[in-house]
């Protein structure tokens, strides 16, 4: 029986979905979530077999939390050896570093690193995660990028580097997407464009600083926009929320906050819907809902910092910024020059679907699953 344990920051996207593939291959998969959003929970069931979860929703600014610890003793003294893999999700989450320790047996570890776990990591996280790389089978990566970082920030011998491996997760959403695709493409866009700032609400997307740079537009390029800010998950307060809210009324714009948990297929038509997306988040690996985004016909404004260097090396087109103090020159170049722009986007749809939907990705995972 092929049956394995997801342990760490367990998400429906992502995790949820690479657990869906592989119990349609006859896996059964098991999760025992590590995070602090409790919200998440009940969403899980329909993902794993079974879900186990700490007695209390996890503070990742606690490395161990003796509950979290005692309730996974209990898990895996009572039937370890019944899984073949234990797939480890963000490096930097303290089960992952706890647990990659404790755990031994003949089953095979998996860590996926994230890029908000990895370039977000305080020089302490990472020199405790350079302790126990060496604890994995593989280190899976989204992109050549974040690979060549880790690699060179943990100071991998040769032995560490040949068990990093590129694999990427697919992106469900994009099967919703493609039924929009075509109608997407017949519909002649004009204003008032539909900008979204991030795609979540957490602080890292840097909500509060673009928007304090949109209250510079000229009032020609406000007339021409309305906003979104889709803050369905992530958010870590609701005084953060409203200091959006407070912050957007002063841009002079139409604009809605989404808080609301969106179904597949209400995030495709969300994507359907932008025309232009800000993502300019402090750190990330390879941005699924930008993806979204860019195969649905968004332009796209993103950050130089950010390693894309997959999406440029692909012809994908997006337009880039050095800072955030440039997104209002940047957005309204994009608002005057928006049909001309639109010309450059039709590539986009079949590289992004190449790239990152389940059909081209779920072997890569079938591979390092199955690996005796």
């Amino acid at each position: 029986m092929k049956k394995a344990l997801f342990v760490g920051s367990i998400v429906d996207t992502f995790a949820g979905e690479l657990s869906q593939e592989l119990r349609n291959d006859g896996w059964i998969i098991d999760a025992f979530i590590g995070h602090r959003n409790a919200a998440i929970y009940p969403r899980l069931s329909n993902f794993f077999n079974r879900v186990y979860i700490p007695f209390k929703p996890v503070s990742q600014r606690v490395l161990f939390n003796p509950l979290v610890l005692f309730s996974f003793l209990v898990l895996f003294f009572f039937g370890p050896q019944q899984y073949s893999v234990v797939h480890f999700h963000y490096a930097s989450n303290p089960l992952t570093i706890l647990f990659s320790w404790m755990l031994r047996g003949k089953f095979r570890k998996i860590l996926t690193v994230y890029g908000t776990d990895f370039y977000g990591s305080s020089k302490l996280r990472k020199f405790i995660i350079r302790l126990t790389v060496r604890n994995y089978d593989v280190v899976t990566f989204a992109n050549e990028q974040t690979l060549k970082d880790f690699a060179r920030e943990m100071a991998l011998d040769d032995c560490a580097l040949a068990r990093l491996k590129i694999c990427r997760f697919g992106l469900r959403t994009l099967d919703f997407c493609a039924h929009k695709l075509n109608s997407r493409t017949t519909i002649k866009r004009n204003p008032p464009y539909l900008v979204a700032i991030g795609y979540n609400g957490n602080p890292a997307q840097q909500h509060l600083e673009i928007i304090h740079h949109l209250t510079q537009l000229d009032p020609n390029i406000k007339a021409q926009i309305k906003i979104v800010v889709p803050m369905t998950y992530g958010v870590e307060s609701s005084k953060y929320k409203e200091d959006v809210k407070s912050v957007l009324e002063q841009v002079g714009v139409e604009y809605q906050i989404l808080d609301s948990f969106l179904s597949c297929e209400e995030i495709a038509q969300l994507r359907f819907d932008v025309d232009i997306l800000i993502q300019l988040q402090i750190s990330d690996q390879f941005s699924g809902s930008m993806q979204e985004h860019l195969y649905l016909g968004a332009v796209v404004i993103t950050g130089s910092w950010l390693p894309y260097q997959t999406f440029k090396s692909e012809n994908i087109f997006f337009k880039e910024i050095d800072s955030v103090s440039e997104v209002s020159v940047e957005l309204a170049y994009v608002v005057k020059h928006f049909k001309e722009l639109s010309q450059n986007l039709d590539q986009n749809s079949d590289t992004i679907f190449k790239l990152s939907s389940w059909q081209y990705n779920r072997n890569s995972w079938k591979e390092i699953f199955e690996k005796s």
